[in-house]
């Protein structure tokens, strides 16, 4: 544990000695930690594949021989940099929760959290297979120390003619046993057209919205956390209707979720451009109450950041840029919300 803590505030001051990026979308001061709080986060890791070839899934770009060249050097890089990543992110203490996307298997959560500066953490992993053809999944760790797991559910999401990646449900205590519903989403992408794919994202709103019904018809005030990547921002179909998000600043009753990301400045992920806010976090009306702030936070550390030569401003210093790899971090900002526990 005292060589866990001292990496924390070693990395923290580096990060505080780094200069600020006066162009950077987002919050860019360190993430402090609210007192007798737990650090929840939230962020798509842009496609954590081992190098082994899967025969059940679409991952041979992400292989050695594959369009990508990947290998076992470039593996342990990104590794390393999202592990960096995440202890900065905890602020003087590592993260309660922390749900991912994009990641291949169990196999490389495992490597993230037992190969790197995060093995001394002991974090415990929450994983299930999801239908994606890539293989990509979502997946939660947390810290049994904060954090205690006594359940968790694979939510399907079934289409007109396919089925795609889950939601993944996890339930536990916090604290002296208060209880804490959270949700991991990667809702379809708009690849395919904006149009074409809404009525995806629709039905993962309304699968999820119909879920948390049935969780507040047990316990009216029970505290839910939903967050990911969406895949479409707050003034989106999906969210305002599909999920019938509301407004933290007016108070919709306990049985709503509110978006935490609603008159958030900047973005977590930019296409050209053009910055958007796809990763968000939703709380029922009961968790709203308990939120340090009224809003998630941008994890915009400098070093997640990179000079954008083509389009200006700042960019996610990623790991790959087409086919070039960069050697960066992710194509995503994460985002995180503290929230006091008793």
């Amino acid at each position: 544990m005292k060589k866990f803590t001292t990496l924390f505030f070693t990395l923290l001051c580096i990060c505080a000695c780094t200069p600020v990026r006066k162009s950077v979308p987002a919050a860019e001061s360190g993430p402090v930690r609210a007192e007798r709080s737990i650090r929840i986060v939230f962020w798509n890791v842009e496609n954590l594949f081992d190098t082994i070839n899967d025969p059940l899934t679409q991952d041979d770009e992400y292989t050695p021989g594959g369009s990508r060249h990947w290998n076992g050097f470039k593996y342990r890089h990104k590794l390393r940099n999202l592990a960096q990543a995440l202890v900065a992110l905890g602020g003087w203490e590592r993260p309660a929760v922390i749900g991912l996307c994009e990641v291949e298997n169990r196999a490389v959560v495992y490597d993230l959290f037992h190969t790197t500066i995060l093995k001394q953490a002991g974090y415990q992993l929450i994983h299930e297979e999801s239908k994606d053809p890539r293989g990509i999944d979502p997946v939660f760790v947390y810290d049994p120390k904060q954090f205690r797991a006594y359940t968790h559910k694979k939510v399907e999401l079934v289409y007109e003619k396919d089925t795609g990646r889950h939601i993944l449900y996890m339930a536990g205590t916090a604290g002296r046993g208060d209880t804490l519903h959270l949700f991991m989403n990667h809702w379809p992408s708009k690849f395919s057209g904006a149009r074409e794919t809404e009525p995806k994202r629709m039905r993962a709103a309304q699968t999820l919205l119909n879920f948390c019904k049935g969780i507040w018809e047990k316990d009216s005030t029970a505290c839910i956390i939903a967050g990911g990547d969406f895949n479409d921002e707050p003034t989106e179909k999906s969210i305002l209707m599909g999920l019938q998000a509301a407004d933290p600043a007016q108070w919709a009753g306990n049985r709503r979720l509110y978006n935490l990301a609603t008159g958030v400045e900047g973005g977590s992920h930019k296409f050209r451009e053009h910055w958007s806010l796809i990763d968000q976090v939703f709380v029922s009306g009961a968790c709203l109450k308990r939120l340090y702030g009224t809003s998630q936070q941008l994890g915009a550390l400098p070093f997640l950041l990179k000079d954008d030569l083509t389009y200006m401003g700042q960019k996610p210093f990623r790991t790959f840029t087409g086919f070039s790899w960069e050697g960066g971090y992710a194509d995503h900002l994460p985002v995180y919300i503290d929230l006091y526990v008793q």
